[in-house]
C-alpha cells in the first residue's frame, strides 16, 4: 500500500512577495534595491582602501638625509731651526808659500821620487793661483742636524757588491777567505786608536791625509753609517772629513801637509762615501774639493804639489809630479762614479789619460816620476800603470807595456814582495798599494804573475808580517834603516820622526787597502761573472743607511 504525504501550503505573509520564484523575482527588483543594499559594502570599501593607502604612506622609507662633516684648516707656522754652533776648533796657520818658485827641471824631479807621501812640512811650491773656491756653510757639525737618510746602495752601482754577502762571494771566488781575519783585525786596531774628534793621526799637518786613508779602509769593507761594528766609526769619520773640506785655506787647498797630498786623499775618500750612503753634505764637500783638483790640473794633464802650476823659470814649463797625481787620479774617478757634477771632471779625465801617456811614458815602457826619459822606477810605473786601469783604458797600449814591465823588469825580482828583502825600499808599502791593484786589474783572471803575488806576497807575506794587535809597520821601519833613525822614507827615522803612531796608521791602513783588493774595484770581467750570483749587490738590512 503505497502511504502518502501530504504538507501544508502557507500562504505568503503580509509584505512578503508573492512571486517565490527567483526569475520572476529578479525582475521586480528596483534601482532604490540595489543602492539600498550596495551603499554599505561600497563605503566600507572605499573606507578600506583609504586605510591601507595611509598605513603603507607609514611604512616606506624616507630618502635618507645628507650629513655634513666639518673641517677647520689652521695655518702652520714653520718655525726655522737654531743655527748650529760651531765647535772651538782650533785654527792652523795657513802655510806661506815662498816668493818665487822652486826651481825644477826633469833630472831634478826624478831625483825627489824618495818622498812621494805624506809630509808635515812647509809647502815647497806655493798655493795654487787664480782657483774659484765654491763656499759651503759652516761644515764642523754639518752632520749633527737631525736627519735621517735611508738609502740602500743601488743594485748595480759601481760599488754595490760591498756588501757582507758580496764579499763573501768574491772571497770564495779568489779562494781568499783567510784573508778576511787579518783585514778585520786591522779595522779593529784603526777602531781604537781613531781620535776623539773622528781623526786619525797625531801630527796635524798629517791628520788629512791618515784619516782619509783609514776611512777607505772601512769603505773598502762595504761599512756604511748602520754597520754594527764600525758604523759610529765611519760616522766619526766622515764628519771629521767634511770638516777638513770646509775649513781650507784661502785657496781652497786643506790646510795640512806643506804638499797638500791631503786634499785629494780626502777628496777620494768622500768620493767614495757619497757613493755608498748618498748624504748631501759629503757631496757638497766632495764638489768642492774636486772643483780644486780640476782647476788645479796643469796643461799637460799631470799635477804639482799644492795645484801650483807656476812655470818653471828654466823651462817654462809646470811641474809635473805623476806621485801626487796618482791620488788625484784616483779622486778623479772616484767623484766621476760617485755622480760628481763638476763641471771638466770628464775632460780631466781624459787629459790624465794623456798625461800618463805623453808626459810621464818612459822608452822601455815604464812610468817616471816627472818627465818620461830612458827608464821609470818600479813605484812610478805602478802608479801609471793602475791610474790607467781606473781610468777605464785596461786595454791601452801604454797599460799593456807598463804590466808587462811590472812582471818582467829586474828579472821578475819585483814579484818578490818581502819585508826583509825590502828593508831598503824607502817606500815599499806605497809601491806594494799600487802594484798590487795594478796586478789585480790587469790580470784577466789568469796569469802567474797575479797568482805569484796573490798567494806569495798578499796570502803569505802580508799575512804574516802583521802584528799580533792587528797592525802594520813598515818593511824599512822593522829592518831597514830607519829602526836606527836614519834614512828617508816610511819610517820613524824622517819622515814620520815624530810619531811612530803616525806610521803604524799609515802602513796598517795600506795593508788592509791591500787585502781588500778582491773587492774594492772588480774589473770588467769579476763584475760580469757576479751577475749569476744570488743577490751580489743587494745591501743587507743593518747596512741601510740612517745618519742622525
Amino acid at each position: 500500500m503505497k502511504t502518502q504525504y501530504s504538507f501544508p501550503v502557507q500562504e505568503p505573509a503580509e509584505g512578503d512577495s508573492k512571486y517565490p520564484n527567483s526569475i520572476e523575482f529578479s525582475r521586480q527588483i528596483s534601482f532604490q534595491d540595489i543602492r539600498a543594499h550596495l551603499t554599505g559594502p561600497v563605503v566600507s570599501v572605499c573606507a578600506h582602501i583609504i586605510m591601507l593607502g595611509f598605513l603603507c604612506s607609514i611604512f616606506v622609507p624616507a630618502e635618507p638625509k645628507k650629513e655634513y662633516m666639518e673641517f677647520t684648516v689652521t695655518p702652520m707656522k714653520i718655525v726655522e731651526p737654531p743655527p748650529i754652533e760651531k765647535p772651538d776648533i782650533p785654527e792652523l796657520e795657513p802655510v806661506e808659500p815662498p816668493d818665487t818658485p822652486v826651481d825644477r827641471d826633469s833630472d831634478a824631479q826624478s831625483s825627489m821620487e824618495n818622498d812621494p807621501v805624506i809630509n808635515s812640512g812647509d809647502a815647497a811650491n806655493g798655493p795654487v793661483s787664480d782657483i774659484e773656491v765654491p763656499q759651503i756653510p759652516n761644515s764642523p757639525g754639518i752632520i749633527d742636524a737631525v736627519s735621517v737618510i735611508s738609502i740602500p746602495v743601488p743594485p748595480g752601482s759601481p760599488l754595490s757588491w760591498r756588501n757582507k754577502q758580496g764579499i763573501k762571494d768574491i772571497l770564495e771566488d779568489n779562494d781568499a777567505t783567510k784573508t778576511d781575519p787579518h783585514v778585520t783585525g786591522a779595522l779593529n786596531w784603526l777602531k781604537e786608536h781613531q781620535n776623539s774628534d773622528g781623526s786619525w793621526g797625531e801630527d796635524k799637518g798629517r791628520q788629512p791625509a791618515l784619516t782619509g786613508l783609514a776611512t777607505l779602509t772601512f769603505l773598502g769593507r762595504g761599512t756604511t753609517p748602520m754597520s754594527q761594528d764600525y758604523g759610529k766609526t765611519l760616522v766619526m769619520a766622515l764628519k771629521k772629513l767634511v770638516e777638513f773640506g770646509g775649513n781650507t785655506s784661502a785657496d781652497g787647498v786643506i790646510s795640512g801637509d806643506g804638499n797638500a797630498y791631503g786634499h785629494p786623499i780626502v777628496a777620494y775618500a768622500l768620493s767614495e762615501a757619497y757613493t755608498l750612503t748618498k748624504i748631501p753634505q759629503v757631496e757638497e764637500v766632495m764638489n768642492k774639493m774636486m772643483h780644486v783638483i780640476v782647476r788645479g790640473q796643469n796643461k799637460n794633464g799631470s799635477f804639482n804639489y799644492r795645484y801650483n802650476n807656476a812655470p818653471d823659470q828654466k823651462t817654462g814649463e809646470p811641474r809635473n809630479d805623476l806621485s801626487y797625481a796618482g791620488w788625484n787620479y784616483q779622486a778623479l774617478k772616484a767623484a766621476f762614479t760617485a755622480g760628481s757634477n763638476v763641471p771638466g771632471i770628464e775632460t780631466a779625465m781624459k787629459n790624465a789619460v794623456t798625461a800618463i801617456e805623453k808626459t810621464h811614458a818612459a822608452r822601455d815602457g815604464s812610468f817616471s816620476y816627472g818627465i818620461g826619459g830612458d827608464r821609470g822606477s818600479i813605484s812610478m810605473t805602478s802608479v801609471g800603470t793602475l791610474c790607467l786601469q781606473l781610468l777605464d783604458h785596461g786595454k791601452n797600449p801604454y797599460m799593456e807595456k807598463g804590466l808587462r814591465w811590472l812582471v818582467g823588469a829586474n828579472n821578475g825580482r819585483y814579484l818578490d814582495g818581502g819585508w826583509k828583502e825590502n828593508s831598503g825600499n824607502a817606500w815599499a808599502l806605497y809601491t806594494w798599494y799600487y802594484q798590487t791593484q795594478a796586478l789585480y786589474q790587469g790580470s784577466r783572471d789568469k796569469g802567474d804573475a797575479w797568482k805569484k803575488w796573490d798567494d806569495k806576497f798578499l796570502k803569505g807575506v802580508l799575512a804574516r808580517e802583521q802584528e799580533r794587535d792587528g797592525h802594520w809597520t813598515s818593511p824599512y821601519e822593522k829592518y831597514g834603516p830607519s829602526r836606527n833613525g836614519q834614512g828617508h822614507g816610511e819610517g820613524t827615522g824622517s819622515v814620520f820622526k815624530d810619531s811612530p803612531l803616525d806610521l803604524y796608521i799609515y802602513s796598517t791602513s795600506l795593508c788592509c787597502l791591500m787585502l781588500e783588493v778582491y773587492y774594492r774595484y772588480l774589473p770588467t770581467f769579476k763584475m760580469t761573472s757576479l751577475e749569476g750570483k744570488a743577490n751580489p749587490v743587494q745591501m743587507q738590512q743593518e747596512d741601510r743607511i740612517s745618519i742622525e
